[in-house]
């Protein structure tokens, strides 16, 4: 199959590898831009670092890797942990979704533990909240930035026109509603609602309400696993 990516780079190229291994055909077009922020890390103790995105880790510079090395670090699920171990961290993997986080934390940390939260703009303040409500001291890092892209890439204007596009993968709301808005600046609107949309959750296909697809499918799990499971379904 023909498969349009529009998450970001590296991530964008990293999931074009596994398409290709899988024999299908992706067709990258990145509809926001990872722009790395100088974090600001706290001078005081910390006790553990929290990550929800693996653009954080990858968004860190040395000195801020070193300085956190010692640290547990916790992951939202496994692709992220795979990262941070990748990268000399000590992860500890939570349960695959951003809201169980702090329940794999508070098995491992007192309550009124200082945690370092590394993340990116824009974001729900859903994670902070759930943590605060735990007694958890939370110091935010910003790492990235996500920007808008202004354009889809030629390739995948061609092919969404051409009506060669099979799947789409979405793996997050707003780069879903990114791809909407973008595909109308481009004309080719309506030649999203040929190909099958497979969204990481349902919150991720409510971006899609512009677009009003045909054909939506929603992973069982919130992981780039369960997205590509999708495409077996996806024909």
């Amino acid at each position: 199959m023909r498969i349009l990516i529009t998450r970001p780079e590296p991530g964008a190229s990293e999931t074009a590898g596994r398409l290709r291994a899988l024999g299908h055909d992706p067709v990258l077009s990145p509809v926001s831009l990872l722009r790395p922020i100088a974090a600001s890390l706290p001078a005081g103790p910390i006790d553990a670092v929290v990550v929800s995105s693996a653009n954080a880790l990858r968004s860190l510079d040395a000195a801020a890797l070193e300085q956190i090395r010692l640290l547990p670090v916790f992951t939202v699920g496994d692709a992220t942990a795979r990262i941070a171990r990748d990268l000399g961290l000590d992860a500890i993997a939570g349960p695959g979704t951003a809201g169980h986080l702090p329940e794999t934390v508070a098995t491992r940390c007192a309550p009124a533990a200082t945690l370092l939260y590394l993340a990116g703009e824009p974001r729900k303040p859903d994670l902070e909240r759930a943590f605060a409500a735990r007694g958890f001291r939370l110091h935010l890092a910003l790492c990235y930035r996500m920007e808008p892209a202004t354009a889809l890439s030629v390739q995948a204007v061609t092919t969404l026109r051409a009506g060669t596009i099979d799947a789409v993968l979405h793996y997050s709301r707003e780069s879903a509603a990114r791809l909407s808005a973008l595909a109308t600046a481009s004309g080719c609107a309506q030649a999203l609602h040929r190909p099958r949309h497979l969204c990481m959750s349902a919150d991720v296909a409510d971006g899609l309400l512009m677009a009003s697809p045909l054909r939506v499918a929603i992973a069982g799990h919130p992981t780039e696993d369960g997205l590509l499971s999708l495409l077996d379904k996806a024909n």
